[in-house]
């Protein structure tokens, strides 16, 4: 009743479905244009596509290719496979995910058409966005099989783990045919694991059922069940060693297959070089054979290993408990089988192109998927070149033409600037050969034709651009001519100006009777701006000469050499004018400077006298020959004086400033050397009385330390008093060269400050050493106390006799230390660590006393509390025929008694605590076997209860006759798309509402 119930509804529902949709048909075109396509269910056809999708002229969409994959995957576990693809419409804008929600409509609607699987279906649905072909969404559906596989909604929607969104991540946009194969692909991996799981789990309930006829079997049973766990065993352990190979191998390929997707995109330019081995020569025909024959490796070794890991999955799908033949040769596919590769493994759509090009090679299956990566980039990096070479030498060709007629376009230039061709048509004759040689063979040979064609391309622009250059030169040239011109000229102008006499005379000096009236000559040797403007012309003829040879970087050098000597020459004009001017200036301080230097030569000559007489010779040096020079310098500097006059009258203005430098100089530095005499002079003056000076002082200091050695005699050590003799006896030494009348004194001051530096460090020593004195017998009082406290924690009775005889060495040491406290001039400072050292150990004592004591009284509580616990156990009843076994316990308590005994306190703590733990366990360890022994006599009464229950049943059911009577068929229906819905439990056409999928 219930059953024909559910059936009604689902008839009503399927009702109102159709007048929906019949309703949604009578709209206007316009209205139906809006609405995603959703094709009929036909059941020999397996891919559909949206006309929209396949007619797109920006992105058209054909999957025809893979409806064979579909098929031969669906087979691997009765599936029927279905890929739809089609276009967004105005229904799903507001859609989280299109895909999913189109699905939904789609098997609702397939549900009800003759022939629909409602079982063993999967749908696979593809919605790609009409605004962006890159964008879009993709689910998939599943029938009731993958209910009873627990495959939901949720399983499609896996975003880690599903068999949808992370293919869509590997595949999409750019390869949707791939990602679909790929979806089934996976739900055929994760099928095999579940079907697995099941297999095992239902011999597993089977083994469970046969148990108690087992166990009923005697010895045979026992036989026979150790078998089988043997056989479980060994098939789970093989099955394991497969899976990893599989998955393994897998994850190669999966990556291969990748790099695989990419090569495809040559695949068109490949085929359409058609009849290649007999239209290439030369260089082309071996780089592109060469790309062919890794294209061809590359794909024949993935299309191989694609085969045999299809093959080692079958193989481990055929396997069945007990045997494992197919893991055998599985994991012999996968590891061991050696895999031979021809042209015959080649791909159909591939055998035309790359016939010929395989080489037989003989792979171990771990090394067939190896350096795929590197032959990927070799290869990819050879057809990317091999494109770009073509390409680019039909461009270069169609450059080539444009620069040629540039340059013809250009002669007109060259004739308008004055200039001629006729040195560039060697350049040009050369290029027109390149040009022709590379068309030559541009169709049988464009790898050799691009290397050409960039060659002559580039020699095309130099040429262009040289005579571009060219005319720029020869159109800079005349404002070079300009600049000269105009140098020569300012020197014209200016030789026709006065040059007006302002030098300024000295005693006895006259103005010449040519300087009235005279003009500017400009005629100085060495400063004439004839002769740079004569230079400059001479250099840009040259550079006209160059450009119209073609010589363009020696006119550039010749062009600016030009302006050089153009702007040297106006330079120079003005250089002569201020010249002049500089002489009148400085005339007048150098005859200044003249007259001090004679005002301080007397004192100069008395300061030598002094140093001559009073002080050595090493001390003053050559300071008297350097004021011997002085007085030459002044002799000689009013003949230079007069010279400067002349070269001046006779307008050599360069000349005269040069000579006035030169002579200010030198009255410069005749001055300087007199005022290092003077101040020689006085520094010599001021050591030799510092050093007598300081000798008086420093005796002064030496007769207080005196005292004050006596003063602490006892406490001061003997190495100050050494120290302090040596000190007095160099300072006796140093009062006796200071009282010379001539001496070194520079080594004289500089020994007496060393004598008095060594002074200075004797008060702070007898001071430091008084102070370690007074500090030693203070730390040694320190100890005295330290022993008083440990020596009545260390006379206790428990105390052990190391710790006694540390104490006593104590004792022993400070009676030693003792006497050298009494001795004078002893090491205080040692005295202290010693001390120090001392009181640590009489500590290190007293603290170790107090530690055995601690311990001593801790390991006798522990032994007490094991003692207790031992006697506590063993008055305990287990029942079940159960003691505790208290025999290690009793082992440790006595090793506690024996160690307390040889007082090691900690060792005898320790043991007692092992002791009492012993006892716990074996408390323990009597309460859990006597639990077990329980158990498993109550279990053995059940079971015999279960036996005799199970033979019961069998005894009725083998006298109520055989078989059984049913009817009704499989519920029909998708059952395991996610998000929700219903499934009919008793017939009719369940569906879920809510398919499993994501967006891209």
């Amino acid at each position: 009743m219930l059953f024909r119930n559910l059936t009604h509804v689902r008839g009503v529902l399927v009702m109102a479905l159709l007048l929906i949709i019949s309703v949604i048909g009578a709209q206007p075109a316009f209205a139906q244009n809006q609405q995603t396509w959703l094709p009929d269910f036909s059941p020999d056809r397996h891919v559909y596509v949206d006309p929209l999708l396949s007619n797109n002229r920006q992105a058209p969409v054909n999957l025809s290719s893979i409806e064979s994959d579909l098929i031969r995957e669906g087979q691997r576990h009765g599936l029927q496979v279905y890929v739809v693809a089609t276009q967004q419409g105005s229904d799903l804008l507001q859609s989280d995910i299109p895909g999913r929600d189109a699905l939904d409509k789609l098997v609702l609607k397939w549900q009800s058409r003759p022939g629909f699987p409602s079982d063993n279906y999967l749908v696979v649905m593809w919605v790609r966005r009409a605004d962006n072909p890159n964008k879009g969404s993709v689910a998939a559906n599943g029938g009731n099989w993958f209910s009873d596989w627990n495959m939901t909604g949720a399983y499609f929607s896996d975003p880690q783990n599903g068999p949808v969104i992370p293919n869509l991540r590997r595949f999409m946009p750019q390869d949707p045919a791939g990602a679909f194969v790929a979806v089934v692909q996976t739900v055929n991996s994760d099928i095999d694991t579940i079907k697995a799981r099941q297999a095992k789990a239902e011999a597993d309930r089977k083994l469970q059922e046969m148990m108690p006829y087992y166990l009923g079997g005697g010895g045979l049973a026992i036989a026979f069940l150790g078998t089988l766990i043997w056989l479980l065993m060994r098939n789970s352990s093989r099955r394991k060693r497969a899976q990893k190979l599989i998955a393994d191998f897998e994850t190669s390929l999966n990556s291969a297959n990748e790099l695989y997707l990419k090569l495809r995109d040559y695949r068109g330019f490949l085929t359409d070089q058609g009849d290649w081995k007999s239209r290439f020569k030369g260089r082309t025909l071996t780089t592109f054979t060469a790309a062919c024959k890794d294209f061809a490796d590359f794909s024949v070794r993935r299309k191989v290993a694609n085969d045999t890991l299809e093959a080692a999955k079958k193989a481990f799908e055929r396997n069945r408990f007990p045997s494992i033949k197919g893991l055998t040769e599985c994991e012999e596919l996968l590891s061991k089988r050696v895999i031979t590769i021809t042209g015959d493994d080649l791909p159909l759509e591939e055998a035309t192109l790359f016939g010929g090009l395989v080489e037989k090679a003989d792979y171990e299956p771990g090394a067939l998927l190896n350096a795929m990566s590197e032959l990927f980039d070799k290869t990819n990096k050879a057809l990317s070149g091999i494109v770009k070479a073509f390409e680019g030498a039909r461009q270069n060709k169609t450059d080539v033409e444009q620069l040629d007629a540039q340059v013809n376009g250009q002669r007109k230039d060259i004739e308008a600037a004055e200039l001629t061709m006729a040195p560039y048509e060697a350049t040009i004759a050369e290029l027109k050969r390149g040009q022709a040689a590379f068309v030559a063979i541009l169709s049988s040979d464009p790898l050799e034709a691009f290397s050409g064609s960039e060659t002559v391309e580039a020699g095309y622009k130099a040429l262009g651009e040289k005579l571009i250059r060219a005319i720029g030169i020869k159109k800079s040239l005349p404002a070079v001519k300009t600049q000269i011109d105009g140098a020569e000229s300012k020197a014209t102008k200016k030789r026709g100006e006065d040059a007006v006499y302002l030098y300024v005379l000295g005693e006895g000096e006259s103005q010449p009777q040519t300087a009235q009236g005279a003009k500017f000559m400009l005629a100085e040797k060495g400063s004439n701006p004839d002769t740079f403007v004569a230079d400059a012309r001479g250099s840009l003829k040259s550079a006209h000469e160059l450009v119209y040879a073609a010589k363009l970087d020696e006119a550039v050098t010749a062009k600016e050499k030009a302006e050089a000597l153009a702007k040297q020459a106006s330079d120079l004009v003005d250089d002569i004018v201020a010249a002049k001017a500089w002489v009148e200036t400085k005339v007048t301080p150098a005859r200044n400077t003249l007259a001090s230097l004679r005002t301080e030569l007397p004192d100069a000559d008395t300061a030598v006298v002094e140093l001559k007489s009073d002080f050595l010779a090493k001390n003053y040096g050559s300071h008297p020959t350097a004021v011997d020079e002085s007085h030459a310098t002044e002799k000689g500097t009013p003949s230079l004086l007069a010279q400067v006059k002349a070269l001046y009258d006779a307008q050599n203005f360069v000349g005269a400033r040069a000579l006035v430098k030169s002579t200010q100089a030198a009255l410069d530095g005749a001055r300087t050397k007199l005022t290092q005499a003077h101040a020689l002079l006085k520094e010599l003056r001021r050591l030799r009385q510092d050093s007598r000076d300081t000798v008086a002082t420093c005796l002064t200091t030496a007769q207080r330390l005196r005292a004050k050695l006596r003063d602490n005699a006892f406490t001061t050590a003997a190495a100050t008093d050494n120290a302090f003799a040596d000190a007095d006896r160099k300072l006796g030494l140093q009062k006796a060269e200071a009282d010379k009348k001539i001496a070194d004194w520079p080594a004289v001051n500089k020994a007496v400050h060393e004598v008095v530096a060594s002074f200075d460090g004797f008060d702070k020593a007898i001071d430091a050493q008084r102070r370690a004195y007074d500090q030693a017998k203070e730390d040694f009082a320190v100890l005295d106390a330290a022993i008083g406290y440990a020596a009545p924690k260390v006379a206790n009775d428990v105390t052990t006799d190391d710790t006694k005889r540390a104490l006593a060495s104590v004792r022993t040491a400070r009676g030693q230390l003792q006497n050298k406290l009494n001795t004078a001039k002893s090491d205080w400072v040692a005295l202290s660590r010693e001390a120090g050292e001392l009181k640590a150990d009489a500590d290190g004592a007293k603290e170790q006393a107090e530690l055995e004591i601690k311990t001593c009284a801790e390991a006798q509580s522990a032994y007490q509390s094991a003692s207790e616990k031992i006697n506590e156990v063993n008055r305990r009843s287990y029942g079940e025929g159960v003691d505790a076994d208290l025999s290690t316990a009793n082992s440790r308590l006595r090793e506690s008694s024996s160690y307390f005994r040889n007082k090691d306190y900690a060792e005898a703590k320790s043991k007692a605590k092992q002791a009492y733990k012993a006892a716990e366990d074996a408390d323990d360890a009597a309460e859990s076997l006597a639990r077990r022994r329980k158990r498993d006599r109550e279990e053995a009464a059940a079971a015999a209860a279960r036996a005799a229950a199970a033979a019961l049943r069998a005894s009725q059911q083998r006298s109520s006759g055989g078989g059984f009577s049913g009817g009704g068929s499989r519920p029909g229906g998708g059952s395991s798309s996610g998000g929700g819905g219903f499934k009919s439990s008793s017939g009719g056409s369940g569906y879920s509402g809510r398919s499993g999928g994501g967006n891209y």
